[in-house]
């Protein structure tokens, strides 16, 4: 009875040591997995009493309550997906999409030009380069005191800084483009400034200056209509001119002779149209309108002062066309004619107050008109180098060749006037001003280089040499130098 007590105790122990265990090494998992029936087969060899067995299960802890399980949601049904096109295009390799190029200060004001890839070929064509023409006026005046004459001339008056009269062939080309630019011109001794002292016959004085001339031009061109037009401003600046030479005769006079012409130019507006346009050819057609917004010239004389006024509207019709046969060679043309409007009216006005009745201290002698001019101008140029990838700085560099040729088509025109002045016996003024030298047959040379830097910035310099005689030419010399941005 005893050994069967222990063999009960001990067996009592096993199954706990055993339960404990198992807990332990599956902590954390479901317990229903490690229950443990007392009524199951271990006891089953045991030849122990009921009593000891009912004992032992009277002893034993409740079973914890078993979780019911929880049913999980259930899942959608995974398809395939359906292929709406081929699976060669789907699973063709498609072009990379680059993000667009940031907009620069410049395009980012004035915006990016859309052209198709025939205009982006003629477009990046560089422009012709051009001239310059110096249609000024010269004065002559004569002031008569007694037995002394002031002989002022003959002296260019230049209306507008000599700044009128634009070449439309000038940094242009037949095709309409979205671009801006600058344009710096230096001309050698485009001007002359001259006096003469005579007393008593003889000349006692005598003065003669060469002036050089500087003009700076400010453009923009706007494409119209899908790239079929354009329009164009043109705003140019000049140096200031004026010179002057002052007399002391032995009476005493101290006026002498100057002349100012100012620093503001002519705005132009030209307006051009395509007529035709295929890969290596395009003609154009337009219209330059000149306005009178230049500075008007003065003069003064003796004590005489003069002024030029700056009134006429120059119209300027123009045939334009590019021929580009292959990628390196370009030819450039313009046929132009200058007409002028109106005319510009001479005021004159005395310095010091009348002396005697019917003399007018001020007054209008009359109008001068500008001569008719007709300007034909032929370009060549080559490409000595270009380089498209797009990462290169110097892109392109091409060598121009030109030849321009400006002559008029009416004689010249002259405005006279003379009057006694108020300032003593014997004391007359009298003025002369015609255009400058009547038939004129200019013929000019330009040699430039190109150079294309980013593909859509180009600077450009030349240099213009005059092929007449000082009686056909405006200038000994010309630099040119152009900054031009396409957009």
């Amino acid at each position: 009875m005893v050994r069967d007590r222990f063999s009960v105790a001990g067996r009592m122990i096993l199954v706990a040591l055993i339960s404990v265990s198992v807990t332990d090494s599956n902590f954390g998992q479901d317990d229903s997995e490690f229950f443990f029936d007392s009524s199951e087969s271990i006891w089953a060899d045991d030849d122990s009493s009921s009593e000891s067995l009912a004992w032992s299960q009277a002893t034993q802890p409740p079973p914890p309550a078993t979780p019911e399980p929880v049913e999980a949601a259930p899942q959608p049904a995974e398809t395939t997906p359906q292929l709406a096109m081929n699976p060669q295009q789907v699973f063709a390799p498609q072009p990379a999409v680059l993000p667009a190029a940031p907009a620069d200060l410049i395009t980012s004001i004035f915006g990016r030009s859309p052209v198709n890839a025939r205009r982006r070929r003629l477009a990046r064509v560089p422009d012709m380069f051009g001239d310059t023409i110096f249609m000024s006026s010269t004065i002559t005046g004569i002031d008569t005191i007694g037995a002394e004459t002031l002989i002022g001339g003959p002296t260019d008056l230049l209306l507008g800084g000599g700044a009128r009269h634009t070449k439309i062939g000038t940094n242009n080309k037949a095709l309409p483009v979205d671009r801006i630019y600058f344009n710096y011109n230096y001309f050698a001794n485009a001007s002359q400034f001259q006096t003469r002292t005579v007393l008593f016959g003889s000349v006692i004085g005598r003065g003669q200056e060469d002036f050089s001339l500087y003009h700076y031009t400010f453009g923009v061109e706007r494409t119209l209509f899908d790239g079929d037009a354009s329009i164009e401003l043109r705003l140019p600046l000049a140096n200031d001119y004026f010179s002057s030479e002052m007399t002391a005769p032995p009476i005493g006079r101290g006026e002498g002779f100057s002349v100012d012409a100012g620093e503001i130019g002519n705005l132009a507006i030209i307006l051009k149209a395509l007529l035709y346009e295929d890969e290596t050819t395009a003609f154009a057609a337009g219209l330059g309108i000149e306005t009178p917004t230049g500075r008007d010239a003065h003069a003064q004389i003796g004590y005489t002062n003069y002024r030029l006024e700056n009134e006429s509207v120059i119209l300027q019709p123009f045939l334009a066309a590019m021929f580009v046969p292959d990628d390196q060679l370009f030819v450039h043309a313009f046929l132009q004619v200058d007409v002028a409007a109106n005319g510009d009216p001479l005021h004159f006005e005395d310095a010091v107050a009348p002396l005697f009745v019917g003399v007018p201290p001020s007054g209008t002698y009359g109008e001068l008109n500008d001569q008719t001019l007709m300007n034909l101008d032929l370009s060549t140029g080559y490409w000595l180098f270009r380089d498209r990838s797009p990462s290169a700085g110097l892109t392109g560099l091409a060598a121009l060749a030109e030849f321009h040729y400006t002559t008029t088509l009416q004689p010249s025109n002259a405005v006279t006037g003379s009057r006694l002045l108020a300032v003593g016996p014997m004391s007359s003024s009298t003025v002369l001003l015609r255009s400058r030298g009547g038939q004129v047959d200019v013929v000019n040379f330009t040699a430039g280089l190109h150079f294309e830097l980013y593909h859509d910035t180009s600077v450009r310099v030349g240099g213009v040499f005059p092929l007449r005689d000082a009686q056909n030419r405006f200038f000994d010399a010309e630099l040119a130098v152009q900054l031009i941005r396409r957009l």
